[in-house]
């Protein structure tokens, strides 16, 4: 009995996979059928005009997005080169770190030979005054 049931189950959802697919592609299809709201199906100048006014309408759209693709260009390039100039900027300040990483490192060396010798006499005076 519970064979039967999977079957008839198994063939429902068979039915209704193949029911939900004829009924998208029917969606489908009326989607992409283009007419123009008013006209009928063989009226092309009716549709033709009914273009030409969507076109009309989104045509100062268009220019206002060319000129903002425009803008947004310059922008980039400007970018580009700002991020050029800091790259080199950067360069030359990890340069100077450096140059002065190894300034210090010999300035640290001089102070420790000058108190290593300051102290070397300090030693020798308190033994000699003893």
């Amino acid at each position: 009995m519970s064979k039967l049931k999977v079957i008839i189950q198994g063939q429902g959802l068979k039915k209704f996979l193949v029911l939900s697919s004829v009924f998208m592609l029917c969606l489908l299809a009326f989607k992409f059928n283009v007419w123009a709201q008013g006209c009928g199906a063989s009226d092309y100048d009716c549709q033709i005009q009914e273009l030409q006014r969507e076109y009309d309408a989104r045509k100062d759209a268009h220019e206002k997005n060319k000129t903002d693709l425009a803008n947004y260009k310059k922008q980039l390039v400007s970018i580009q080169q700002k991020i050029v100039y800091l790259d080199k900027q950067l360069k030359e300040t990890e340069k100077e770190i450096l140059e002065r990483e190894v300034d210090l490192g010999v300035q640290e060396e001089l102070l420790a030979a000058r108190l290593r010798e300051m102290y070397k006499r300090g030693r020798e005076l308190t033994l000699l005054a003893l």
